[in-house]
């Protein structure tokens, strides 16, 4: 005899599991169903990862421990959820990450991800931008004429909720004679006498769809 609630239990693992079979015998399916089981973690969004940053701002780590995100204890839990629903596991751990003795900081030109080896420590800070000033940054022009169609399309994303525009600063930790390479320094300006620079980076401008920061964390 089996609970009622232990039988519906198994009743679902075995209709997915059948399901599953069935698919798998189909061979004209071509979509990618791990895909949809299991997530992608490429495939952030802002009904993903960068959901996150609805929470607040957060700080997003790359070093060759892992990927990591910063943000307040208060929300932990909610951070944790909006991971899981991206289909990224994720747990709390109190690490401590400092840029290696011996490295120098560098400011990121844009979210292009470098290999572990060339970069001991990776950051990039985000924050979700307000959406009045920056759709009237996007729709200004000249008075006598009308936006591009690609922002005016942009806008009406951004207004029903279906993208989200996002502000980040990044930093990185590497040794002076990698920051010396022109392929680093395609993607991060050394910082050399703009010591103010590095307490607050300039920030720059990236939509959620186009996926670039969750192309940069799980590289």
């Amino acid at each position: 005899q089996l609970r009622f609630d232990t039988s519906v239990g198994v009743l679902f693992a075995g209709m997915f599991a059948f399901g599953v079979l069935l698919f798998s015998t189909i061979k004209s399916y071509v979509a990618d169903l791990l895909g949809y089981l299991l997530g992608n973690v490429l495939g952030i969004s802002p009904g993903d990862l960068l959901q996150v940053g609805i929470l607040g701002a957060i700080v997003l780590a790359r070093c060759r421990d892992g990927s990591f995100a910063e943000v307040d204890d208060a929300r932990v839990d909610a951070t944790v959820r909006a991971f899981a629903f991206a289909g990224v596991r994720a747990s709390a751990a109190a690490i401590v990450l400092a840029p290696p003795a011996g490295t120098r900081v560098a400011i990121g030109r844009d979210l292009a991800a470098l290999a572990y080896d060339l970069v001991a420590l990776d950051t990039v800070h985000v924050r979700t931008l307000p959406l009045g000033p920056e759709t009237r940054r996007l729709l200004r022009t000249w008075p006598w004429r009308r936006p591009a169609a690609a922002r005016r399309a942009r806008c009406r994303d951004l207004l029903r909720g279906e993208d989200a525009i996002l502000g980040w600063r990044r930093r990185a930790w590497a040794a002076t004679g990698v920051l010396r390479a022109a392929e680093v320094r395609r993607v991060l300006r050394p910082v050399v006498f703009d010591h103010a620079a590095i307490g607050t980076p300039p920030e720059r401008r990236t939509f959620a769809r186009e996926r670039a920061l969750g192309a940069w964390l799980f590289a």
